[in-house]
C-alpha cells in the first residue's frame, strides 16, 4: 500500500512539474492573442455551469410543488373530454412532457389544460422523448392509465434517428385505433376519405424569468442561476423547430416558472371599509 502511494506521489510531482513548465512557457503567448482562447473557454465553462446548476436549482424548487401525478387528475380529464358545454379545442391535444415512472408531469401542463381556459380534446397525449445510446433505435411504449382518452407515450429514439414527432405520432395513433385502444376519429371533410385519424394540436410552453422576484424564499444566487438557465433556454431553437413541428398546428404558451402562487408572511390586513354583508333569502327559515 505504501509502495503504491509513493509511486502515485512520484507520478503526481513528475507530471505536475511538466505541466508547470508547459504552462509557464505558454503564458508568454497570453498577451499575443492567447487571452481570446482563455476568454472563450471561460464563456463556454460559464454557460455549462449555468445550464447544469440552474436546472438543478430549478428542480429543487419545483420537485415538491410543481410535479403532480396524472392519476390524480384522470377523472377531470375524462369529464372535460366529454363535456358537451365546451367547444372541442382539438381532436388530439399533444404535450411534449417529461413523464416519470410515477406518471408525474409538470404542474404547468395540467394548469394549461384545466385552469387557464379548459381545453377540451378527444384524446390527451403526453409524450416523453428518450434518446438512446444505440444510433437507430425507434420504438415506443404506451400507458393508457386505465382510460381511452389519456395516452402516455415513452418514445425511444436513437441519436441518429429523426426527431420529427408528427411522423411517429400519426403512426402510433393509427396502431392504437387498430388495436381498439382508442376510438376512431372520423372526419366528415377531407381530401382523403375515409379518414380515421383526426387533427393534432401541439402545445409548447415557454417560461419567463419575470416571476423570479415573486418568490420570497429564493436566494439571490438561486435567482441568478435559474434566470440564466431560462434565458439560455429561450435563445436556443424552440421545441417546435427541434421536433419538426414548423408546419404543424402549434400553440406556444408563456407560463410562469412557478404556477403555485407564492405568499408573503409579512402582508397584513389593516382594515376593510364599507363592506356589505350578503342578504339572506327571505324564503329560507
Amino acid at each position: 500500500m505504501k509502495g503504491h502511494r509513493a509511486l502515485a506521489l512520484a507520478l503526481l510531482f513528475g507530471f505536475g512539474a511538466l505541466e508547470t513548465v508547459f504552462l509557464t512557457a505558454s503564458l508568454t503567448k497570453f498577451i499575443h492573442g492567447g487571452y481570446l482562447t482563455l476568454g472563450l473557454t471561460l464563456v463556454i465553462f460559464l454557460i455549462m455551469v449555468v445550464w447544469f446548476f440552474g436546472n438543478r436549482r430549478r428542480l429543487r424548487y419545483n420537485q415538491a410543488n410543481e410535479q403532480i401525478s396524472l392519476l390524480d387528475y384522470r377523472n377531470q380529464l375524462i369529464q372535460l373530454s366529454h363535456d358537451d358545454h365546451l367547444p372541442v379545442f382539438a381532436t388530439n391535444l399533444v404535450y411534449l412532457a417529461k413523464v416519470d415512472h410515477q406518471h408525474r408531469v409538470k404542474r404547468s401542463i395540467l394548469y394549461s389544460i384545466l385552469d387557464k381556459r379548459p381545453k377540451r380534446a378527444k384524446v390527451y397525449w403526453f409524450i416523453t422523448i428518450n434518446e438512446t445510446n444505440r444510433p437507430y433505435d425507434c420504438n415506443y411504449s404506451i400507458d393508457m392509465l386505465g382510460t381511452r382518452n389519456i395516452v402516455e407515450v415513452q418514445l425511444n429514439l436513437g441519436f441518429r434517428k429523426s426527431q420529427h414527432i408528427n411522423l411517429y405520432l400519426r403512426q402510433i395513433v393509427t396502431n392504437l385505433i387498430a388495436d381498439h385502444s382508442i376510438d376512431p376519429q372520423y372526419s366528415r371533410y377531407g381530401i382523403t376519405q375515409p379518414r380515421q385519424v383526426g387533427d393534432f394540436k401541439f402545445v409548447v410552453q415557454n417560461q419567463q424569468i419575470m416571476d423570479l422576484a415573486s418568490n420570497p424564499t429564493m436566494g439571490q444566487f438561486d435567482r441568478l442561476l435559474i434566470g440564466g438557465r431560462v434565458l439560455l433556454q429561450n435563445i436556443t431553437p424552440s421545441p417546435a423547430i427541434w421536433y419538426g413541428l414548423a408546419f404543424s398546428d402549434v400553440l406556444e404558451e408563456t407560463i410562469p416558472l412557478f404556477t403555485k402562487p407564492a405568499t408573503d408572511a409579512t402582508l397584513t390586513n389593516l382594515t376593510v371599509h364599507h363592506a356589505r354583508t350578503p342578504q339572506r333569502n327571505s324564503r329560507q327559515p
